[in-house]
């Protein structure tokens, strides 16, 4: 567990905790605690997956109304990987293109009929994204997803051994998932 915000500080420091520490580790000294009862927590990446048992699970028709276009379509708070993607908000594994060439990417924009993904989440939000998935042989997942950033993933991954979709980027970040 890495350090991010400074309540978490105090906690590990009342907790003991010098170094590096599990999850599980730090769950079982926290006697129960939430993780997310004092600080803000994001049901994203792996984290939705090694935390699902934590966490209630909803069929993802329950995350269609929680819009995603806000927070990923925002002209702040974006990140660059390590692989030359820029990376809208905390969505890990998109791609709105290279960072290289950032100053044709804001001055252009992006081209949704070439970026299937990017045209489903932008204009459709989730549910268009899943509607598209689903006809091309993507599963619900039958116990459920923890949050709307564990159905997207969940739909990225299937995705990604669909078809060569240029912004889901980088293909390592769907191999270390689980």
């Amino acid at each position: 567990m890495a350090v991010y915000q400074v309540e978490y500080y105090r906690r590990l420091k009342q907790l003991g905790i010098r170094g590096r520490i599990s999850v599980e580790d730090y769950l079982e000294l926290a006697a129960g605690e939430s993780l997310a009862q004092r600080v803000e927590l994001f049901l994203m990446g792996r984290a939705s997956r090694k935390l699902r048992s934590h966490y209630p699970a909803h069929p993802a028709s329950v995350f269609f109304d929680i819009p995603c276009q806000p927070p990923f379509l925002r002209d702040w708070h974006n990140h660059f990987d390590n692989y030359g993607n820029f990376v809208p908000g905390y969505c890990g594994g998109i791609s709105l293109g290279s960072w290289h060439d950032l100053d044709r990417l804001t001055e252009d924009g992006i081209d949704l009929e070439e970026h299937v993904v990017l045209r489903h989440l932008i204009r459709e939000d989730l549910g268009g994204l899943f509607r598209f998935a689903r006809d091309l042989g993507y599963q619900e997942l039958s116990d459920g997803y923890v949050s709307n950033c564990d159905l997207c993933v969940d739909i990225r991954r299937f995705l990604i051994t669909q078809g060569d979709f240029e912004e889901l980027a980088p293909r390592e970040f769907y191999q270390h998932l689980d």
